[in-house]
């Protein structure tokens, strides 16, 4: 990535609703976009593009968000990841992540948009 582009955020969740209000968001704040719709679609996505920041959901279908956070950990530690969940953070799967991500990194659902921009500017190191 250059200087002059900004950086590209993959937005990676099986809800479409929520797909495309988390990337209204951040194109409202001056952030590119793309979307997958789960876990394989986004390493497919990576795969073609520069992406520099992942925001992805916990609990999708064919490939779920604790996998695919351990492969991109793995495969792509270059990569910064966000989290954003409805889970309890009892549940197995927020414990997962939690290890994957930090919990400063897991924002619970229902989010706003300043805690999901102020995440993100944080770990892009834009403010």
């Amino acid at each position: 990535m250059t200087n002059s582009q900004k950086p590209l955020i993959l937005v990676v969740d099986d809800s479409k609703i929520q797909n495309n209000a988390v990337c209204e968001m951040l194109k409202k704040n001056n952030f590119e976009t793309i979307k997958a719709l789960d876990g394989l679609e986004g390493l497919d996505k990576i795969e073609s593009n520069d992406v520099s920041l992942i925001i992805s959901d916990i609990l999708m279908p064919d490939y779920n968000g604790v996998d695919f956070l351990n492969m991109i950990k793995t495969v792509h530690p270059d990569i910064k990841l966000l989290v954003m969940t409805s889970l309890e953070t009892a549940d197995d799967y927020f414990k997962q992540a939690t290890e994957i991500v930090g919990e400063e990194y897991i924002v619970h659902k229902p989010f706003t948009e300043e805690q999901i921009i102020a995440r993100v500017r944080k770990l892009l190191s834009v403010y």
